[in-house]
């Protein structure tokens, strides 16, 4: 902090003057990365301008989206209303039964064999 004083007798004045010596090369650079950055900003201002609109948009989107899945369901309600009603006769068809395999208490040869029978007896 420096102090100067005054001509006069005055009160003596404190400043906080911050001075630094750039070269013109530094200020140069200085300069350049200012500018970069508010270019960067500005982008990302504009970006999310963008994305702000799109948003809006696809809200837009959605709400008639909605309502027409609203009045098509309305519509199918009506058109449902308008028909006759018609019992169903529900037909019991027959349930064949697949015979049973008697695999489970044989040895692996006599499943072996008895598959090698049905395949022959298949081929003739």
């Amino acid at each position: 902090m420096k102090k100067k004083k005054q001509k006069k007798g005055k009160k003596l004045i404190a400043e906080n003057p911050i001075y630094v010596e750039i070269v013109s090369e530094e200020s140069i650079n200085s300069q350049r990365n200012i500018l970069s950055y508010q270019m960067s900003l500005l982008n990302m201002m504009k970006s999310i301008k963008r994305y702000s609109l799109i948003r809006d948009n696809e809200l837009g989107l959605k709400i008639d989206l909605q309502n027409t899945i609203k009045d098509t369901n309305e519509n199918i309600k009506k058109i449902l209303i308008n028909f006759p009603k018609v019992e169903e006769h529900k037909q019991k068809a027959p349930i064949e039964k697949a015979p049973k395999i008697e695999y489970y208490n044989q040895d692996l040869e006599s499943q072996l064999a008895q598959i090698r029978r049905k395949l022959e007896e298949i081929g003739k």
